[in-house]
């Protein structure tokens, strides 16, 4: 048997577009229409991510250790992913690229208004 390290090929059921790629993990996210719910595969190096196992904890107990912890390239592609599969902030409020484009827009207008009402606009 060779030395060299043998690719590991991982299957995600389902189609799926596109996967967030980083150094250590690959996330997809699989919108599951029928059901309204999203599938979350995390791979890791030759390792897939096991469903989350839950359990009982008391009243003032410490949880010392996260559900997983990811760096800041795997969050980010995270958001992408579920951003891919039309998941988007409760809040409401737009992303700093959309703001800046807002804010633009209406310097335009206001520009647009001072120049054919002949109005000086504060």
């Amino acid at each position: 048997m060779s030395d060299q390290k043998k690719e590991v090929l991982v299957t995600i059921p389902g189609p799926m577009e596109r996967e967030c790629t980083s150094k250590n993990l690959r996330i997809a996210v699989q919108s599951v229409r029928v059901a309204n719910t999203y599938d979350l595969h995390v791979i890791g190096n030759r390792a897939v991510a096991k469903p989350a196992e839950f359990r009982q904890v008391g009243l003032y107990e410490t949880i010392d250790s996260p559900l997983m912890t990811i760096n800041g390239t795997e969050a980010q592609g995270l958001m992408d992913e579920l951003w891919r599969v039309g998941v988007r902030p409760t809040s409401g409020e737009g992303s700093v690229g959309q703001i800046g484009a807002t804010e633009r827009h209406l310097a335009d207008m206001r520009a647009l208004v001072a120049h054919f009402s002949n109005a000086e606009l504060k």
